[in-house]
């Protein structure tokens, strides 16, 4: 593992349980699967990210461990968190939300990389903000993603959630420029959208 992981989880402001959490099962990754940065130069951690998944259907039949980590437990939520960890562990890799500073001068894709830095900045404040108070936003919910965006096949999941009912709530949270432009004409309003499908 590279030695400024660590560090460039505090940068992105998760708790220190969360940084001893992931660095935790970066190195439980490697310990099985070998050098995660040589993976990543293979195949961009695919194989082994494919190699953690695990569904309810799964779970709900007792299909054994598909993947080379000894698990004790509950290997939907244990694989479900691995499987975060390596697409963060990826992310950091591919120098996602570094939050380095280019310096000299100012070229148009510095501002364009200096505009994406602040909306992902924007981005994470509004989550921890949303994550204290989830209350705030439909009474009944729980946080269930151990405080670290969820890895999907399509990216991450901000925040996870279960309601009062057991149901899963995915909590997606967007900032950009238009929205920044006119915030002072919007009325805020509550908006509760809700897909069905079998959690994977």
């Amino acid at each position: 593992m590279r030695s400024d992981y660590r560090r460039w989880l505090k940068n992105q402001e998760y708790s220190s349980n969360t940084v001893n959490t992931q660095h935790s099962h970066v190195v439980r990754l490697e310990h099985a699967y070998g050098d995660l940065e040589q993976l990543y130069k293979g195949d961009g951690l695919r194989g082994l990210m494919e190699s953690l998944r695990y569904s309810s259907s799964e779970s709900r039949r007792g299909a054994p461990n598909p993947s080379k980590i000894q698990i004790n437990g509950d290997f939907y939520k244990s694989l479900a968190s691995f499987r975060t960890a390596a697409g963060l562990y990826a992310r950091f890799l591919g120098g996602s939300d570094a939050g380095v500073d280019s310096p000299g001068s100012t070229t148009v894709s510095d501002r364009q990389d200096l505009e994406r830095r602040e909306r992902l900045g924007l981005e994470r404040d509004l989550q921890k903000a949303l994550r204290r108070e989830i209350a705030q936003l439909e009474e009944g919910l729980q946080i269930i993603d151990d405080g670290v965006e969820r890895a999907v096949p399509s990216g991450f999941i901000d925040i996870t959630a279960r309601d009062s009912n057991e149901r899963l709530v995915v909590i997606e949270l967007k900032a950009g420029e238009s929205a920044a432009r006119v915030v002072a004409n919007l009325e805020l309003r509550s908006y509760s959208i809700r897909f069905r499908f079998d959690e994977r």
